[in-house]
């Protein structure tokens, strides 16, 4: 890749679906951007809402319009957003999320030593009209082990990719397997292919949590079975299964939020015990107290 092209274009793909609440928000988000070489693909699952007449009201050239029927499989929406892209570089933006004005343009101070790299920031979180702060983790050198061992980090409205990568992973794999954690795998992907991962420590952008996001705690359940499976099938083992604590901590929070108590306080005795980082653990000795007065409590209004 040319590292003497001062502005490449990078293309925004945005997935959405009877969001034309939010997607305004990000749509003005990323007009708002002091790098301007950019293009917008936004990819509508065929919304009953009012999103097509939206977009088509903002009356630009540089956004594009496309519909798909992806059956609830985001990565379908996202893989032809990509297709249609004539960007270096592809930018993830969902359309409940935006970003920072400077977004961008501190992708490409970074991007001049980092051009094959996955560029990913930090992010603020909102939820019923709350926001914090979402601290993702730097990797470590070797990256594949880190994300397999210590889980993703990467918020997938702040990853920035280089095209070139995306066709040398396979892009999102379309695999139902894969739903619900399609770019935690892509990021796995990229580890096993030695990709450099650039973290910028600043809060570039802002992520949504709320009732139509796909992360239920059955579907947190689902998708944790399907991934502890996953690290059995990749062909580089370089890591410590043993090392793996996250996928407890995560199980005995969706079954807490499941209220099955007996599971969770189980569950939470096993990540106190395994090697679990000391602030995780601490959460998890909270957790376990509440499953415990949850599990009288329920007990109680069932005599």
């Amino acid at each position: 890749m040319e590292k003497n092209r001062k502005n490449p274009l990078i293309s925004v793909v945005t997935p959405t679906f009877n969001r034309a609440r939010t997607l305004p928000r990000a749509i003005d988000s990323v007009l708002s951007q002091t790098f301007v070489d950019w293009e917008l693909i936004i990819v509508d699952n065929h919304s009953s809402d009012n999103s097509k007449e939206l977009v088509s009201s903002y009356n630009s050239e540089k956004i594009k319009f496309f519909q798909i029927q992806n059956n609830g499989n985001i990565a379908k929406s996202r893989n032809l957003g990509i297709d249609n892209a004539r960007g270096e570089f592809i930018a993830f933006l969902d359309s409940d999320d935006y970003w920072e004005p400077s977004k961008l343009a501190r992708f490409l101070l970074r991007a001049e030593n980092s051009y094959n790299a996955v560029y990913y920031h930090n992010c603020y979180i909102e939820k019923n009209s709350s926001r914090k702060k979402i601290r993702c983790r730097l990797l470590r050198e070797n990256a594949l082990n880190d994300l397999v061992e210590n889980g993703n980090t990467l918020v997938a409205s702040s990853v920035i990719i280089p095209k070139s990568v995306l066709k040398e992973v396979n892009f999102f794999s379309e695999d139902v397997f894969f739903q619900g954690w399609e770019d935690y795998h892509l990021w796995l992907k990229c580890a096993e292919q030695n990709i450099t991962f650039a973290f910028d420590s600043e809060f570039l952008g802002s992520v949504t949590r709320g009732d139509d996001n796909f992360d239920t705690p059955f579907q947190v359940l689902k998708n944790l079975n399907n991934i502890q499976q996953y690290f059995h099938m990749l062909t580089k083992s370089g890591f410590d299964y043993k090392k793996i604590w996250w996928i407890k901590y995560s199980r005995q929070s969706a079954k807490h939020d499941t209220k099955e108590y007996k599971d969770s306080v189980k569950l939470g005795v096993s990540v106190l015990k395994g090697a679990t980082p000391y602030q995780f653990k601490a959460k998890s000795l909270v957790r376990i107290i509440c499953s415990i007065l949850g599990f009288f409590i329920a007990s109680t209004h069932i005599k």
